[in-house]
């Protein structure tokens, strides 16, 4: 990954970072992967940030991933989308709760599948 997020100052007084999640399909793209796979390489990017926002102190991470104008893209691609925060969410779960850490949904949780609705909830 290159271009991790290194402050250049005093991360002190730095307590809220906000994210825009976009770009990883149209990376995939110009490199020869599939869209899942950029889908994929994109949320292993955002573990690393994750970890480096927690070893910086800072108490606030909001992530913009999926707007609404996202349920237009392919069923496969959504469906695909909706897996890998299932499953991300169900992976890191343990890591969350030991790290105090918690994930707030600020969106139409309803429109989500129910068992993502369901993985939400455990860490919120």
């Amino acid at each position: 990954m290159k271009g991790i997020f290194m402050p250049s100052h005093d991360t002190n007084s730095l307590t809220h970072i906000a994210i825009i999640m976009d770009g990883n399909g149209r990376w995939a793209d110009s490199n020869g992967f599939s869209r899942n796979k950029g889908h994929e390489k994109g949320t292993e990017n955002l573990q690393s940030i994750v970890k480096k926002v927690s070893d910086l102190n800072i108490q606030f991470l909001t992530i913009y991933a999926f707007s609404t104008e996202n349920w237009n893209r392919p069923k496969l691609e959504v469906s695909n989308l909706m897996n890998l925060l299932f499953d991300s969410i169900n992976k890191q779960l343990d890591i969350l709760i030991s790290n105090n850490i918690r994930i707030v949904h600020l969106g139409e949780k309803s429109s989500l599948p129910s068992n993502l609705q369901k993985a939400l909830s455990k860490c919120e």
